[in-house]
């Protein structure tokens, strides 16, 4: 299918993907396989979807859940684009999390795990959309963040960026990152500071176009992190 697709977040158990659909509108996709478990939020559209003979419709009010193996097709019927929060996991999460709605089959013919999602459409509730809600909120903080970092950037300043308050954002953020804003933003400057083993900058220029403001700052804050100090690790 035809899309935009913005990779916004990996890790060894999943990765969450912004889609947009560019497909016109009123045509039918190829049969497409599926690789992956997919738990896919409808944040604009609507679309068709044909499954095993059976054809399902989504929106914003619902979820769309996908096992691997399954070889499905698209009705793009409308009008409006659809954009998508596609968050891809392994079978290892999905057996840790062990939630009830999970149905545990064998299923032979395509060598799947034991944990299946159990339909292709879940009807959205409250506390799925607020969770779906805070953590695109949250990943695209993370984005910003990246986008902004070389220059003094405050909490508040990042906060407003995502509409909530100070409190809200940072105790969001740290629950899905296990960082606070501050660990995470600086953990971006030092990273952005290892540019010192391979360009011609002094050392106190990698420190302001890192986002420091406080030489003695940086040192510490660099050799801390690295257990070594930013003049020895470019030597």
């Amino acid at each position: 299918m035809n899309a935009d697709l913005n990779l916004l977040f990996s890790s060894p158990t999943a990765r969450i993907l912004d889609f947009k659909c560019r497909e016109h509108p009123h045509t039918v996709s190829p049969v497409e396989g599926v690789a992956q478990f997919e738990i896919i939020f409808i944040r604009k559209g609507r679309f068709g979807y044909r499954l095993n003979k059976k054809e399902y419709a989504f929106d914003s009010q619902t979820i769309m859940l996908v096992n691997p193996g399954v070889e499905q097709v698209f009705l793009l019927e409308h009008d409006i684009p659809d954009e998508c929060t596609n968050i891809e996991v392994n079978a290892d999460l999905l057996e840790a999390a062990n939630a009830v709605f999970w149905k545990k089959e064998y299923a032979t013919r395509f060598k799947l795990p034991r944990v299946l999602l159990p339909r292709p459409i879940l009807f959205l509730t409250p506390a799925l959309d607020c969770l779906h809600a805070n953590l695109f909120a949250t990943i695209q903080r993370r984005h910003y963040m990246l986008a902004n970092f070389q220059r003094e950037l405050t909490l508040a300043e990042i906060a407003r960026h995502a509409f909530v308050s100070d409190f809200h954002f940072s105790r969001i953020f740290k629950k899905f990152t296990a960082r606070s804003p501050h660990q995470y933003l600086l953990e971006l400057r030092l990273q952005h500071a290892l540019l010192l083993r391979n360009t011609s900058l002094s050392v106190s220029e990698i420190c302001f176009a890192s986002g420091f403001n406080s030489f003695p700052h940086f040192i510490a804050s660099f050799t801390r992190r690295y257990r070594i100090s930013p003049s020895k690790a470019r030597s």
